[in-house]
């Protein structure tokens, strides 16, 4: 008599690939799930750094611009940083020159980023003022900053990650930083080059 081998698989077979299968999906769920709140974070670090070098170089053009950054839990479509120009005196001899400092183009985080809710640190509002000569002072006063603001942003409800914006004392320099856990700052050594 002759035995016939069946091609296929046996339940153990199936039941073990089943396992392997839900296994790695979970973990890329988990893994998608993070780069999904990694990369909505760096979009508005980053929409941030660069709004607010324009508005540095748009200083540059001969007057001071004010900038007000907005904090606290900020949902897409909400303001989170609005310029005013700060004219100088003019005087028939050195007319003032309108550089705008995009006061009618305020920073709102972007609602193709979905639904989601954004903590921006400190609370409440953060205001400087960026000079003609480009470097950055305290909004109220003439006088230079003694140390960088560090705008915080994070995602609401979750452990990480946190961007931050650093906008350096003296010259105003703006670089962005990072941390995995939406706690605490961002290291010194973790800013990259500046915008």
């Amino acid at each position: 008599m002759k035995h016939t081998s069946s091609a296929g698989f046996s339940l153990i077979e199936l039941t073990v690939v089943a396992a392997v299968v839900g296994i790695l999906s979970i973990v890329g769920i988990h893994a998608s799930g993070n780069e999904w709140r990694r990369e909505r974070v760096n979009a508005v670090a980053t929409e941030l750094a660069g709004w607010l070098e324009t508005v540095r170089r748009t200083s540059l053009k001969g007057n001071a611009c004010q900038v007000t950054i907005s904090g606290g839990s900020l949902a897409a479509g909400a303001t989170l940083a609005t310029a005013s120009e700060l004219l100088s005196n003019a005087t028939n001899a050195n007319p003032t020159i309108a550089n705008n400092c995009l006061t009618g183009q305020p920073l709102q985080i972007s609602g193709t980023l979905g639904s989601s809710t954004y903590v921006i640190a400190p609370g409440g509002s953060t205001s400087f003022k960026f000079t003609p000569r480009g470097t950055v002072n305290a909004a109220a006063a003439n006088t230079q900053l003694t140390s960088p603001i560090v705008i915080k942003i994070s995602l609401t409800g979750t452990s990480g990650p946190l961007r931050c914006v650093r906008i350096s004392e003296g010259l105003g320099l703006i670089s962005v930083g990072a941390s995995n856990s939406s706690g605490g700052t961002c290291p010194d050594n973790s800013y990259g080059g500046t915008l």
